[in-house]
């Protein structure tokens, strides 16, 4: 490619010095990104904006969440709970949280683990 054929560049901050080709398609994949995301805002409205750090859902809270639906009798003895997929979904909080608040319940005695099963209420004392 001869000198003058080539691209100009432009500079784009923290993203570097990009020709305008690479430019084009960084906009591209970013305008993918952006409508993704406002897609499904647009399919699950009641998600909300993104949460700030001090609303973020603990595993606590998750955890006295189950304790009190298991109290209530929402969740009865020996029956299987919610899995781990379904408790992110509702509480909007990442796998790896859900996980900790129900090692957690698990420890204290509250559930039951049988591997490939799921979680199960532990049966009354």
């Amino acid at each position: 490619m001869a000198l003058a054929e080539r691209s100009p560049v432009i500079d784009h901050g923290w993203f570097g010095t990009l020709s305008t080709d690479h430019s084009r398609a960084l906009t591209s994949r970013i305008s993918l990104v952006v409508a993704s995301y406002l897609y499904t805002r647009m399919l699950n409205p009641e998600v909300g904006p993104p949460r700030r750090p001090d609303q973020q859902v603990s595993r606590r809270q998750v955890a006295e969440v189950i304790n009190k639906r298991i109290a209530d009798g929402t969740n009865l003895p020996g029956s299987r709970g919610p899995g781990i997929v379904e408790l992110s979904a509702e509480f909007d909080i990442a796998a790896s949280t859900t996980q900790k608040a129900l090692a957690h319940l698990r420890d204290t005695g509250e559930v039951r683990t049988e591997l490939g099963l799921g979680t199960f209420v532990a049966d009354s004392k």
